[in-house]
């Protein structure tokens, strides 16, 4: 917990701290560890690995100190039911630069910033383009000055097709069509269970996507054609990645994950279904995996197509 009603949960995977509920945050304090002085916050021990930190509807302030001296942190997404950003909640986060926010400018600065915040002040802070919903409870909104797509919510995301949108282009039919040239980064939040078939065909633009620790299951054809796409992180929970989920992402250059095990009992419907397949490089914790893999205890099934592509790999312990 991290208010009377808040909490909050760090996926590894995709380096994202959320914080859910409703009300104020905690207020806390700095102390020293390892001769730096970081936030004494619950999370205390990702200060330097946590990049993302999402803001969800319904909490009210961000406490003092909350994020103090977290220097990994690149973006915060931000719920428009947050009133105030206390003391040094920012203090010292020197690699936050983006600010992506859930309602207009005039509402934005209407937020109390308290003393101490300089890398909030100097964050550059986008507004949505366009929003709606693509699931039952599942929403998206794009940022056209970021070329960010964000999907929030609960549950499945729609399934869609494709259908070519200029002479020269095949493209999906979700509703974020006419940005498949300038996208560039797509965030799946915690919370959404499925990526829908064909959700981003044929957008050229795309560069990397990271999926939230809810997603089960990536539909069919959901990046075909997404040539611009170096880099995928994908969470434990995945457990079906269908038919050429990933076919002709041919500028993939890695594929991260976080657990070994989750990872080979993925079922890939074929082997244009696992973006390994051009990526050739899998990260475990950003280590590259090279010459033997040690397939952990308990493990009781690899698989089809779990390690289809892996270059550095040489030999296998089970």
């Amino acid at each position: 917990m991290c208010g009377e009603d808040l909490a909050w949960y760090y996926c590894a995977e995709s380096q994202t701290l959320t914080v859910s509920g409703t009300g104020a945050m905690n207020a806390y304090t700095d102390s020293s560890y390892e001769g730096t002085r970081v936030t004494t916050a619950p999370w205390w021990q990702y200060y330097q690995t946590m990049k993302t930190l999402v803001i969800e509807n319904g909490v009210t302030s961000i406490g003092s100190d909350a994020f103090y001296r977290c220097t990994g942190l690149t973006s915060v997404i931000l719920s428009n039911s947050v009133a105030s950003v206390d003391n040094a909640a920012f203090y010292g986060c020197t690699g936050l630069t983006k600010v992506y926010y859930d309602g207009k400018s005039t509402e934005y600065g209407e937020i109390t910033v308290g003393a101490n915040n300089p890398a909030w002040t100097n964050a550059t802070v986008y507004y949505p383009t366009e929003s709606g919903t693509c699931g039952g409870n599942v929403t998206w909104r794009y940022y056209f000055s970021g070329g960010t797509l964000i999907i929030s919510g609960t549950g499945a995301m729609s399934h869609y097709s494709y259908s070519r949108y200029s002479s020269d282009a095949d493209v999906t039919t979700a509703p974020w069509k006419l940005y498949y040239r300038s996208m560039k980064t797509v965030i799946v939040n915690s919370g959404v269970t499925r990526i829908g078939y064909c959700a981003f065909y044929g957008c050229t633009g795309l560069k990397s996507v990271t999926i939230g620790n809810s997603v089960t299951s990536i539909g069919r054809y959901a990046f075909y054609g997404c040539t611009g796409l170096t880099s995928v992180t994908v969470p434990k929970s995945v457990t079906n990645i269908d038919w050429k989920a990933f076919e002709d992402c041919t500028g993939l250059t890695s594929v991260r994950i976080c657990d070994l095990a989750a990872w080979g009992s993925i079922e890939f419907s074929n082997r244009e279904a696992n973006p390994l397949y051009y990526a050739k490089n899998l990260l475990l914790n950003d280590a590259a995996i090279t010459g033997d893999v040690v397939i952990p205890d308990g493990v009781t099934r690899i698989g089809s197509y779990a390690f289809y592509g892996c270059t550095g790999l040489t030999s296998v312990t089970i």
